[in-house]
């Protein structure tokens, strides 16, 4: 799932709805007022990725591409892939390419 500029009270209905336990839906809200995205995986395997707003400076597209990374890392580890120069490296880049693509092109 991948959020933009909704308040909790907006998307912990909608994560709820798609099999996201209650308690987890703190895990991505936004505490920190200087907080630009956060990412999360549940124990349900659902995974979020959400941004304060829509990215629309270069420092904006930098956090989303933090997150993006956060996100790949999440679900490369829980099919057990880690991160190896020259051995897994690629799929990972592969999988950030492709959700990149992606999330551009809803933006």
């Amino acid at each position: 799932m991948v959020s933009f500029g909704e308040t909790d009270s907006h998307l912990f209905p909608k994560m709820r709805r798609h099999g996201i336990p209650g308690k987890d839906c703190d895990l991505v809200s936004f505490y920190n007022p200087n907080c630009h995205g956060k990412a999360a995986i549940f124990d349900t395997n659902h995974m979020v990725l959400r941004m304060r707003c829509l990215p629309k400076t270069n420092e904006d597209y930098a956090h989303l591409q933090h997150e993006i990374f956060h996100i790949v890392a999440y679900l490369m580890d829980r099919i057990g892939l880690k991160l190896s120069v020259r051995k897994s490296d690629e799929a990972y880049a592969y999988l950030i390419q492709y959700l990149t693509h992606e999330i551009y092109k809803k933006l």
